[in-house]
């Protein structure tokens, strides 16, 4: 998922509803659904502590007109609450303190897998294939002064006790995580500088 986030829909308090929904634009067998109750999460809680994980966040859309989009399936993905309501939901926070300053972040966040010796268990209630994902991965960028980047990768199952900062890695790993290839629009020199930079003093100051 790639969004932005903007001090203007910040500034605008309203609360968007947590109106679970299927996506229209996707076929029924290519998402996850909303029906009775949880859909397709039903039970998922109760089995495995699952949430439905934002992984584009409805607190960083309160003045945007793409709210309700925010709430499509197609948008969540199954996050153990400990992740989804503890480190997650930190670097949510701090991307939308990052937009205080700077205005503007543009923010690119996804799922990686491991191998199959290491597969989460499955939504009991989804009746479509599908694999939990391992954990997730966030890369944060802007360019108010000089590009600056950040990313991070967080395991579905956490350590007892962690430091945030130990979650920070460079966008060169995700890369590599994921086989996806990020930022590719800068400029060659610029784009090999700041994803090779793991960055956490930039991380820490917001």
């Amino acid at each position: 998922m790639a969004y932005v986030v903007t001090r203007t829909w910040l500034q605008n308090r309203s609360d968007p509803d947590r109106d679970y929904q299927t996506d229209p634009f996707l076929d029924e067998d290519e998402t996850l659904e909303e029906r009775s109750r949880r859909g397709d999460y039903e039970g998922a809680y109760a089995a495995h502590n699952y949430d439905r994980g934002h992984l584009v966040p409805l607190g960083s859309f309160h003045g945007s007109p793409f709210a309700e989009e925010v709430n499509f399936l197609s948008v969540l993905a199954p996050q153990t609450s400990r992740l989804n309501r503890g480190p997650w939901k930190s670097l949510e926070n701090a991307v939308r303190r990052l937009v205080t300053h700077f205005g503007t972040a543009y923010v690119i966040a996804g799922p990686y897998y491991g191998n199959e010796a290491e597969l989460m268990p499955a939504l009991p209630g989804a009746d479509e294939p599908h694999r939990v994902p391992n954990g997730y991965w966030m890369i944060v960028y802007t360019d108010a002064e000089t590009p600056q980047v950040c990313a991070f990768a967080v395991p579905q199952l956490l350590p007892d006790s962690y430091e945030k900062e130990q979650f920070i890695t460079t966008v060169d790993a995700v890369e590599e995580m994921t086989g996806l290839d990020f930022l590719s629009l800068l400029e060659n020199e610029i784009e090999a500088s700041v994803e090779a930079r793991e960055d956490a003093e930039w991380f820490a100051s917001w």
